[in-house]
């Protein structure tokens, strides 16, 4: 097809489009109800986007660079700060081990008492010691002259730390242990307060400003955060406020992209992108725990982890702001620009009336007027989905964070620990894409639920047996997989659920109920290393049955036309039946690839 056919046959479309919407006289010509706030007159803007070309070269650059090379690199300053917080095992210092010519295990024996440890097994106590001096100890070891009362008290030298596998921690650094062990669950703490805070202001702003400019805040703030971190540690408030800082701006480093992705593509490529971005997530998530392998330092590891992220400010031209959200901000003529850049890119031509009727498209609908957060609870509808979203997306993010958390606390290597908890994602989310494009977004939900309260009952009944650590890791992996997978279902099911004025302000307002949930995350995770190790898995299968009743009773967003309007949202999901998989997916599917034209030939954007 040539150039003058394409125009001819958009401009086609476009009048159909417009005829449609004129006829209908601005109310309900859609024949379910629902008033026509715009959907008619949105197929303009989504006709002149399919001639700019929705999956071409455009998309491809912009999605490798912006959800898949940038979420690599940020993931990796999601789990630096978490690997900089592990705390090596660890035992009162009592001085004279060098001088007396006795071995480590021998000094400890005779140095440290032994004491229940949170699997139910006989261990050297890592806060208290023996009120001995180290001629006593001699005494015993040279003489056989046993210190017949040896009174325990708390360390009264310091403590000693583990460098098998750490050079040097956060903790170790500053002694965050005994009776300053708080001081560490509290800063998994103040990093979630980060992301609620984050996540509002954030969220709101790029609804208000953009997704372009609230990227380019948050990529500075990162890296001041993380790299202030490394030089105040030693000064706990300090160190507090600079890790607040960093993950606030994390959640919208990944959701900007994303949503700008989701908004300039074909629907088919919705799913493909969130993909994308959380392939790149695996692999920065994965490479982090082995760089920590390789240097031990957490200093090193976080500025080798951080830094990286400046790149992306210097080639922020190459982002562009989206131009759905720019109409929906009743602003034609910057959206007309960006999408004559899409079309000169994938070397399509607009049509020579497609800024007329990208005006007369907004002058019909208007700016959509929001009022925020408050929006998504606009109607009954909308309300009760928010709702659900909340809950969904708090519960993922729980199980998600705690089992992150929880790896320190596992036996064997704890990088090769990190490193098979982060690769797993991987297939997870292939999985995942599946399901989501084949079974529905909510039932891809609900069964992998399931099977996550399964995998914490097995965890329950198994993780205090030490005859059974490969049965352990084994669940605790197949627990992130399923994990992964819920959240992957939710997160797509949100960006799919929310109006195009409201895409990003619910996203991020999902992301504040999530992490104000996810905030007791490692306190949950410190029951399990100070009570008992079976209770973060008691919880987190409690909260995943919770899970699969809310998931299946939000709407199925399969091949469902993203809503433009207050209006649509308010109608979205209308008709759906609990019982049903999504409609004629295979049918839809299969007639997708054969009414292709020539022009499909091009390489599909992630």
């Amino acid at each position: 097809m040539d150039a003058s056919a394409m125009e001819s046959e958009t401009t086609h479309r476009l009048l159909m489009a417009d005829g449609r919407a004129s006829a209908g006289g601005g109310k309900d010509v859609s024949g379910d109800g629902a008033p026509g706030g715009g959907g008619e007159e949105q197929d303009a803007f989504d006709n002149l986007l399919e001639a700019a070309g929705s999956h071409g070269k455009f998309q491809i650059r912009f999605n490798i660079i912006f959800n898949f090379s940038l979420s690599a690199i940020v993931s990796m300053s999601f789990l630096n700060y978490v690997m900089a917080m592990t705390v090596p095992e660890h035992w009162c210092y009592v001085p004279g081990a060098l001088e007396s010519n006795i071995s480590r295990d021998r000094w400890k024996e005779l140095t440290l008492p032994r004491e229940q440890g949170t699997k139910g097994d006989m261990a050297y106590s890592k806060c208290k010691m023996f009120n001995v001096t180290a001629e006593d100890i001699i005494m015993e070891q040279f003489f056989n002259q046993t210190v017949i009362h040896k009174e325990i008290t708390g360390c009264q030298y310091g403590w000693e730390y583990d460098t098998t596998w750490y050079v040097r921690t956060t903790p170790s650094d500053n002694d965050w242990v005994c009776e300053n062990e708080l001081r560490v669950t509290n800063i998994f703490m103040y990093a979630r307060i980060g992301d609620v805070i984050g996540a509002f202001v954030f969220g709101q702003l790029g609804d208000t400003i953009g997704r372009k400019k609230v990227f380019m805040a948050a990529i500075p703030l990162l890296v001041f955060g993380r790299m202030a971190a490394v030089l105040c540690s030693g000064i706990y408030p300090l160190f507090a406020i600079c890790i607040f800082l960093s993950n606030s701006s994390l959640l919208p480093v990944f959701q900007s992209p994303l949503a700008i992705g989701t908004e300039f593509c074909c629907k088919e490529n919705r799913s493909r992108i969130n993909m994308l971005q959380c392939v790149g997530w695996t692999l920065g998530i994965s490479l982090t725990p082995l760089l920590a392998w390789a240097v031990g330092d957490w200093v090193i590891l976080t500025v080798a982890t951080t830094l990286p992220s400046i790149i992306f400010l210097l080639i922020i031209k190459m982002m562009p702001e989206s131009p759905r959200w720019l109409m929906a901000r009743g602003r034609p003529e910057e959206a007309y620009k960006i999408l004559c850049d899409i079309a000169a890119v994938n070397g399509r031509k607009l049509p020579s009336n497609a800024l007329a009727m990208l005006k007369e498209t907004v002058s019909r609908c208007g700016k959509e007027k929001t009022f925020g957060i408050a929006s998504l609870f606009s109607s009954k509808r909308l309300a009760g989905y928010t709702l659900l979203i909340f809950l969904c997306w708090g519960i993922n993010s729980l199980a998600y964070y705690s089992l992150v958390l929880n790896v320190g606390n596992m036996s064997g290597n704890p990088f090769l620990n990190y490193f098979f908890q982060s690769l797993v994602e991987l297939p997870a989310y292939l999985v995942a894409m599946w399901s989501t494009d084949n079974i529905g977004r909510r039932w891809t939900q609900s069964v992998f639920f399931i099977l996550l309260a399964i995998a914490c009952a097995v965890l329950v009944a198994v993780v205090q047996n030490p005859g059974l650590t490969v049965v352990t890791v084994g669940f605790a992996v197949f627990a992130k997989f399923s994990v992964c997978i819920t959240f992957y279902a939710v997160y797509l099911q949100s960006l799919e659920t929310y109006p195009t004025c409201l895409r990003q302000t619910g996203t991020s307002t999902n992301s504040i109920i999530a992490s104000l949930i996810g905030i007791i995350g490692p306190y949950v995770v410190y029951l399990g290393t100070s009570v008992d190790a079976r209770y973060p898995y008691v919880v987190l299968g409690t909260c995943s049955l919770v899970g699969v009743v809310a998931a299946t009773f939000l709407p199925e967003t399969l091949h469902e036309k993203l809503p433009e309007t207050l209006a649509e949202a308010q109608h979205f999901g209308r008709g759906q039946r609990y019982w049903s998989f999504p409609k004629n997916a295979w049918a839809k599917k299969k007639s997708l690839s054969t009414t292709k034209d020539e022009n499909s030939c091009e390489t599909k954007a992630f």
